[in-house]
Order: C-alpha cells, then structure tokens, then sequence
C-alpha cells in the first residue's frame, strides 16, 4: 500500500501513483491474528474484511508553508493533510465515485453530543429521507482496529441510529448491519439502493 510519509511529506505527481491510496484490499480469512500487534485487542480477528478498491481520484493538495493541505470536496475546504484525513479522502471517494453514494447526503466530520461531549463521526451517510443509514469511523492507516475503535463507533451509533456501522484504516475496513437489537458482521460494503 502507498502510504505518503507526512513528517516530510512532498508529493509527487506521478500519473495516478500519488492520486489514491493504491491498494487492493484482499478478503481476510477468519481466524488470522494480523489485524492489530497488541494481543489483549485481537476482537476484529476473526471477522471478514469487507474489500474496497479505491478508485484514481486526483485529489487536490497543496503546500503552505510546511504544511501539506488537502481539499476536501464535500466540506469545500483545504484541510491539513493528516494520515487520519488521508484515509477520509480515499474514503468518500470510494463512496461517491465507486459505491454512487449522493455526495449530497454526506456529512464528513458531523458533530453530535454524547452527555455533555462533543464529538465528531468521521463520515455519516443520510438515506433519502435524511435519517443516518451509515456511520464510517476512519483511522490513520497505522493504527489498529481493535476493540477502542468499534467501542467508539458503537457510542456514536447512540446518537446517530445508523443501520450500517463502518469502521477502517484504509488497509482493512469491516462492517455491521443492525438487525434488530444485534449487529451482524457484513462482507460487501452496501448498495445505496438499500438506503430509504
């Protein structure tokens, strides 16, 4: 997987080398322990890895200073490009261009109060009635999925109650359909079509 060195990051434009994080993501098997390093966080082991292959998306970066900024079509600003927003930006550019997710139904970055906290769910997707029909929680490409990762989706779920739970670093991404009162673990990554 390409992955830009962010300490002294400079890009270089070569074709579509640089333009997106260029990995195929291949369908893990249950029962592998490479998911994460620590061995008290292997909860995600077991599951099946949902494959994404991100689309060659140019995206738009710039340097100010010493700081490397990234546009971001749906928020229609320049960010500072982190390895967290890295992993976003291939993100939603897999859902709008590959999955045809309406761009216009994304929130990236929302805002909600869970007690008196505030905090911030990565990428939200609105069906078209505008109710949450999935939350994606985004991690640098580094950092393990473990169980504080789907805990901290699961609590944003209490606020925004999305029928599909996303969470990925940009090299595994797993999935979880509410059903009921129990989420089930999803392999394909859904259809909008679904969305009502």
């Amino acid at each position: 997987m390409y992955s830009p060195k962010f300490s002294n990051f400079s890009p270089v434009y070569l074709g579509s080398q640089f333009s997106t994080i260029s990995v195929l993501v291949f369908i893990f098997v249950a029962g592998s322990d490479f998911i994460t390093n620590d061995k008290n966080t292997k909860l995600l082991a077991r599951l099946v890895m949902i494959k994404v292959s991100y689309p060659i998306h140019e995206f738009k970066i710039r340097k100010e200073d010493t700081v490397q900024r990234i546009f971001d079509s749906i928020r229609k600003k320049w960010l500072i490009l982190t390895p967290e927003e890295w992993v976003r930006q291939n993100m939603l550019q897999y859902i709008i261009q590959t999955k045809q997710y309406p761009s216009s139904l994304i929130a990236v970055e929302k805002e909600i109060m869970l007690g008196e906290l505030k905090k911030r769910c990565d990428i939200v997707v609105y069906s078209r009635t505008s109710l949450p029909w999935m939350i994606i929680e985004c991690k640098e490409m580094n950092a393990p999925l473990d169980r504080k990762v789907l805990d901290q989706v699961l609590r944003y779920h209490i606020t925004l109650p999305a029928k599909y739970l996303i969470i990925t670093n940009g090299s595994y991404c797993f999935g979880f359909e509410k059903l009921f009162k129990t989420f089930k673990e999803i392999n394909v990554f859904p259809e909008y079509s679904e969305a009502n």
